[in-house]
């Protein structure tokens, strides 16, 4: 009778195992989103492929140990990560709460009367602050080649000033849905802090708003005031928040 070494009889069973489970690949349909009419190509799910026992070799249990590792680890990082982000989305909630119903008509009644000379309103604002604040220039990228002289009536500028208002216009909409707009400051804190764009920045921004609010309206009320140094003070405290910077 002829015997088997163990190597050759571990070789063996797993042959007979994978044999017994009668393993057949199942087309799982990834479809591009270039070539969704088209028929799409079958793939191997091994979701369902059932797995023979093992022999642990001293290497099996090593990989196995600093798998449990890890996944601890893991486990840690995701329970921290969801904890910072329950925290920082409660943050961004209490700010926007700052801005009262009345607030938000103040504000909604006000930008409505500059809305008509939007681009210019905020050409007035962007050249002032920049008349203010020449360094700021420098925040943007695409104003960083262009000459102090050459910057009134540079596109790039009018471009921005056009971005400004559209994104001042739906954060203003947007106030009596919450879920709107927390998303829209929420992208606008995202885009500022890559742009490295701090609370002092936002707020000296306020100073042009607030200027040319009253060139357009007239002498302005201390709720009208209060109203926008809120929503401003709102916005940098948000992308302070995303920045990790509070």
């Amino acid at each position: 009778m002829k015997t088997h070494s163990t190597s050759h009889a571990v070789e063996d069973y797993m042959v007979l195992c994978n044999a017994s489970h009668n393993i057949k690949p199942r087309p799982s349909l990834f479809v591009n989103e270039a070539d969704s009419d088209k028929a799409v190509r079958p793939t191997i799910e091994f979701s369902n492929i059932p797995l023979c026992p093992m022999v642990d070799s001293p290497d099996i249990k090593k990989n196995k140990s600093l798998a449990g590792d890890i996944s601890v680890d893991s486990a840690i990082s995701m329970d921290t990560a969801s904890r910072k982000s329950s925290d920082e989305v409660s943050r961004i909630q209490s700010e926007v709460n700052r801005l009262s119903h009345e607030h938000q008509d103040i504000l909604k009644k006000t930008f409505t009367a500059i809305e008509v000379n939007a681009v210019p309103n905020g050409l007035k604002l962007l050249i002032r602050m920049f008349a203010e604040h020449p360094r700021y220039k420098n925040i943007w990228p695409q104003f960083r080649g262009i000459t102090d002289s050459s910057l009134m009536g540079a596109p790039e500028l009018t471009n921005h000033a056009k971005a400004y208002m559209k994104g001042l216009r739906y954060i203003i909409y947007s106030m009596q849905d919450q879920k709107k707009m927390y998303d829209s400051l929420h992208q606008i804190a995202k885009t500022h802090v890559k742009w490295n764009v701090h609370k002092h920045h936002v707020m000296h921004m306020l100073e042009q708003v607030l200027s040319m609010l009253a060139d357009e309206l007239g002498p302005l009320d201390g709720k009208t005031k209060e109203s926008w140094s809120i929503l401003y003070d709102v916005i940098a405290n948000i992308i302070d928040i995303f920045a990790d910077r509070v």
